[in-house]
């Protein structure tokens, strides 16, 4: 299995069990369900819960949300075009540092900067209709 992480806070995202894909070499985009269940419960792919031992009584308390939130305990932040751009210039300065120790060149990190770039000129205008989930650690 493979496990995306953030490579600055090392916070788990998501991983190859739900369907993604890498859009502009940029940004993931993950296919999630709004789910409800027992507070605690992680469901994962292949899981048969007809084999799983029934419970008797009163349900204990139940959450809801996307599949993917709840299970990598995402916590959401609400962001604004100027939030989310001031989050971005330092989110990116600390990802631009991050590369240039980890080695990469600087015409690597500029490509990916400008990539970058053009992927929120894509995001900005339709900001009001996003939600943001962030690892726990940021």
């Amino acid at each position: 299995m493979l496990l995306f992480k953030d490579i600055l806070t090392g916070d788990e995202m998501f991983t190859d069990s739900v369907k993604y894909k890498l859009v502009d070499d940029c940004i993931f985009e993950i296919e999630c369900e709004h789910v409800t269940r027992k507070v605690g419960e992680v469901a994962l792919d292949g899981a048969n819960p007809s084999a799983e031992e029934v419970e008797e009584g009163t349900e204990e308390g139940t959450e809801s949300g996307l599949d993917l939130v709840l299970n990598m305990r995402l916590v959401e932040t609400g962001f604004s075009k100027t939030d989310y751009k001031n989050y971005l210039k330092t989110y990116t300065k600390a990802l631009m540092d991050k590369w240039k120790e980890d080695g990469k060149s600087e015409a690597e990190v500029n490509e990916a900067k400008s990539k970058l770039t053009e992927a929120v000129k894509k995001v900005l205008p339709r900001i009001g209709d996003m939600q943001f989930f962030l690892g726990m650690k940021l």
